[in-house]
Order: structure tokens, then C-alpha cells, then sequence
């Protein structure tokens, strides 16, 4: 997807060379205002890292995997006693032993065929790797470069390290994996990893909030799609999308004229119309499309916690049928919202809750089985005018037969089934397909991407996967994902 992290990558780790070390502070190529100058200070003044014997800290000279391993060791105060390691390339004698096995040990670092090569210089797809497994980073940022394909051993690591702040591209489309680190870019994407004061800005999902302009559908796609998985509780993005598609239509925030979005009552802002306001920011609501989604989901989350609603079957949230009660709460607990209609005693499905669910169908290319909750119109009393409170005298329900799961939830290194036709060679309908063979089982390398047109109506996502077996590598649509036997 484009114009997702307006770019120029500062940094990456930092480093002493094994050369010698000498005098820690007066470095006389170090100087205030100069590139890094902060984050290698930091690094100074805790003793991370240390300039050569000359008075002179060389921030130009690149790093090598050895010295890697001993910056970050000192950093995570690893045990650095020498001592015997896993690589036949390492052996006890070698400055940094004893931090090279305590970094393999924690996860930080791994070899190839038995061997680290600790004189190798540093990539920057090296470092994010480094980074990634020594912090334990999760967060990733949903962002593209045409030189890291999803074959790429860093391709994870890197999207993780610019979805904490610690490092960018060098252009909108490139990251240059294979470049070589100098030690001044060490010591910055160290920095950012140890302190929040050093941290890059982020910009989710590539969108400006001071144009006071709709983005494109799949940034809009991945706004709403990330702010549910970072609910404070778990929340489906299925729900979510469904509930913004039902409030603002094709998932519209601003008028024309740059306005926010208003309901026909007056009171509803945003994509997410929404109208409680006690303790929201009412100018945010109305500029600032991440915070409304926010807010939205937040009212949900209360929503799903009423006591006065009934549960579904285990009240599972990631369970999409679950939510029903608390989507008709989010439009309000209403007659026009029973699933019964008084009048005919049909099955009301003009109700809020189920032009949701029918909603997901179109976004999500999913279906819900609501129809499985065994209600009954006698489980519902209210009054003949629409806007009447209902009262629920039934306050749980078995889900009968089948249900359906939500499919945004799956990690990297998960194993997975495919109902699809294929992998496809890029995030996209369009894209070249790779016939699967039947029960052909896949690994998850990432959290999911967006449909390559910016464009494009289609409202699920994509997973990046590896079929173990042959090893190619593709994209699957979420709604055909299911757990591997």
C-alpha cells in the first residue's frame, strides 16, 4: 500500500568496534548538532558504547555481527564471562564470547550451519532482526518495500522495528535490507529500542490526519482494521468495519468540503458516529479519524459488558455471533432493534444489529450465523413505539450448530489452511495464482497486508504465507483461513 511511513531511516544499532576501546567521553568527531550526536551520547553515559583508543568514535564505519552481539548484550545486561559457545566459528578466546552465547541463548541472535561469522558486517536487515528477537517486539507496521519480499528472512523483524518507532525506509518503497550499518545508524536504532525519547514518529497506516480528507479505502481499511486489534480488549475487526460500514457507508469521516461527517440527528461524528461524549475530546472526534475510531470501539467495549444484555454461549469475544447484543446496544436497545418485529412476529432483519452482520458479509466476504441464536419473541418485552426500551427477560443463549470464528487473529509462525484457490503472487484478486495441493498446510509469516489498490472495495486482508513444503511464498485472503488440523 502507498504513503504508508514518509520515510528516511535514521538508524540502526551501535556499535564498538573489537579494536580497541579507550576514553568513553570527549569523543573529538562527536559534536552537538551532529547526526546521531544524541543517541550516542545516551549510549555513552551508560557505558553501552565506547570510542577507539584515538579519542575518536568513527561514526562512519560499519559494524560487525560480533560487536552487534556485545552492544546489545551490554544494553540487556547479558552475562559476558567468556565462555564456550554454540558456533564453531566462536570459540571461548574470542572477544565477546560469553555475550554471543547469552544472546543466542535468549533468542537474540542465531548462526547459520553451526556458525555466527562474528566478522561479518552488520546489514540493516540484520538488525532488525537483532532488534526484533532481543526486545521481543510484536507491533508491526502494515508497510511495503518492493525490496523486501515476504521471502526475506528480515521481512518480519523489519516491519516491526518501523512499527515501534525504531527505524524507517530510506524512501517511501524502500528500506535497503542489505546495506551495511555504520555505527553511528547502530547507535540510533539501539537508542530508539532502549528509550521512548528517541522513538520515531509514527503515522498509522500511512495516513495524515491533517488533511481532513477521506483516505483511500484500504487505509481506511487498515485504520479500523488496527485500532480493534489494539482494543484494550479483544474486539473482531469484523465487527468494527461492519459497525462503521452501517454508520458512515463506504466508511466516510469528512464531507466534501472537509466537515466531519454528522448524522441526520445531529449528534453522530465521524466514521464511527459517535454520540456519547462524556469524556472524549469533542474536536478530535470531529478531525482526528484514529481517535474516533477509538472512542467507537471503546462504547462497544462497554457495550459487550452490560450486565442487563444477554450472553452468547460462552460470551467468547473473538466468537463473531457473540457480539449481538452488544452491536444493538451501540444503536440502542430499542424496539425497532428486536430481533422480532411485535407486529408480524417475523425475524427482524431491518434491525441495527443484523444490517451489521449483513454488513460483514459484504466487507469480510464472512457470514455469521446469528440465525443459530434459539431466541424467541418471548424473550423480549417492549412497548409499540420504536424508540421503546426492551426489556430482555432471557439473559443467555446456546449457540446452536455452527458458528464462526474471527480471522484476524492468527500470528506469525501459525499453521493454517486454505480454502482458497491459491496463493496469490501479490495481496490481490488479481495477482498470479499458485495452486495449493489439497490440505496443503501454511505458515503465517506476518500480520496481514491490504489489498494492493488503494482502491479497491474489498474490505478483508491478507496474509503473508510459506508453503513449507515447496517453499513458495504468497498472500491468502483472510476469510479463507482456517486452523491447520
Amino acid at each position: 500500500m502507498k504513503k504508508i511511513f514518509r520515510i528516511m531511516l535514521l538508524g540502526i544499532l551501535l556499535f564498538v568496534s573489537s579494536a580497541g576501546m579507550g576514553q568513553a567521553e570527549g569523543l573529538s568527531d562527536i559534536k552537538e548538532g551532529q547526526g546521531f550526536y544524541k543517541e550516542i551520547e545516551f549510549l555513552l553515559k551508560k557505558e553501552i558504547i565506547k570510542g577507539y583508543t584515538d579519542g575518536k568514535f568513527k561514526p562512519e564505519n560499519p559494524v560487525k555481527r560480533q560487536d552487534a552481539a556485545i552492544m546489545i548484550g551490554r544494553a540487556l545486561e547479558y552475562n559476558g564471562d567468556p565462555k564456550d559457545t554454540t558456533f564453531s566459528d566462536v570459540p571461548k578466546g574470542i572477544e565477546g564470547s560469553g555475550y554471543i552465547q547469552s544472546a543466542y541463548e535468549k533468542g537474540a541472535i542465531k548462526g547459520t550451519a553451526g556458525k555466527f561469522a562474528p566478522y561479518e558486517f552488520v546489514t540493516r536487515g540484520d538488525m532488525a532482526n537483532f532488534i526484533s528477537r532481543a526486545f521481543k517486539l510484536e507491533d508491526e507496521a502494515i508497510i511495503n518495500f518492493i525490496d523486501v519480499p515476504i521471502s526475506k528472512s528480515s521481512y518480519l523483524a523489519i516491519r516491526q522495528i518501523v512499527g515501534h518507532g525504531i527505524g524507517q525506509g530510506y524512501s517511501e518503497d524502500r528500506y535497503d535490507p542489505d546495506k551495511e550499518l555504520s555505527r553511528g545508524e547502530f547507535s540510533a536504532f539501539l537508542a530508539r529500542a532502549l528509550s521512548d525519547d528517541f522513538r520515531l514518529p509514527l503515522n498509522s497506516c500511512g495516513y495524515d490526519s491533517s488533511t481532513k480528507q477521506n483516505p483511500d479505502y484500504q487505509v481506511m481499511n487498515c485504520l479500523l482494521t488496527q485500532a480493534a486489534l489494539q482494543a484494550n480488549t479483544i474486539v473482531p475487526p469484523e465487527v468494527v468495519k461492519a459497525i462503521a460500514t452501517e454508520e458512515s457507508g463506504a466508511w466516510v469521516h469528512f464531507e466534501d468540503n472537509g466537515e466531519p461527517l454528522i448524522g441526520n440527528d445531529g449528534k453522530g461524528i465521524g466514521v464511527m458516529q459517535v454520540t456519547s461524549l462524556e469524556g472524549y475530546d469533542v474536536d478530535r472526534l470531529k478531525n482526528d479519524i484514529p481517535y474516533n475510531i477509538k472512542a467507537g470501539i471503546e462504547i462497544l467495549e462497554k457495550k459487550k459488558k452490560l450486565s442487563v444484555l444477554p450472553k452468547i454461549g460462552e460470551h467468547n469475544p473473538k466468537i463473531l455471533e457473540s457480539w449481538y447484543f452488544a452491536i444493538m446496544a451501540y444503536n440502542g436497545t430499542v424496539s425497532a432493534n428486536s430481533p422480532f418485529s411485535k407486529k408480524t412476529l417475523d425475524r427482524n432483519y431491518a434491525s441495527y444489529q443484523d444490517r451489521v452482520y449483513a454488513n460483514m458479509n459484504s466487507n469480510d466476504d464472512t457470514a455469521p450465523k446469528v440465525d443459530n441464536i434459539p431466541m424467541a419473541i418471548e424473550d423480549f418485552n417492549y412497548g409499540d413505539e420504536t424508540n421503546n426500551i426492551i426489556e430482555f427477560k432471557k439473559k443467555s443463549y446456546s449457540l446452536k450448530g455452527e458458528f464462526t470464528s474471527s480471522n484476524y487473529y492468527y500470528k506469525a509462525g501459525d499453521e493454517v489452511q486454505y480454502t482458497g484457490k491459491g496463493l496469490r503472487k501479490m495481496p490481490s484478486t488479481s495477482g498470479e495464482l499458485i495452486p495449493l495441493k489439497p490440505s496443503e498446510r501454511l505458515v503465517i509469516l506476518a500480520s496481514p497486508v491490504y489489498h494492493s489498490n488503494s482502491n479497491s472495495p474489498n474490505g478483508y486482508v491478507w496474509y503473508p504465507v510459506k508453503a513449507p513444503q515447496t517453499g513458495v511464498h504468497g498472500y491468502i485472503a483472510s476469510p479463507y483461513v482456517t486452523p491447520a488440523n
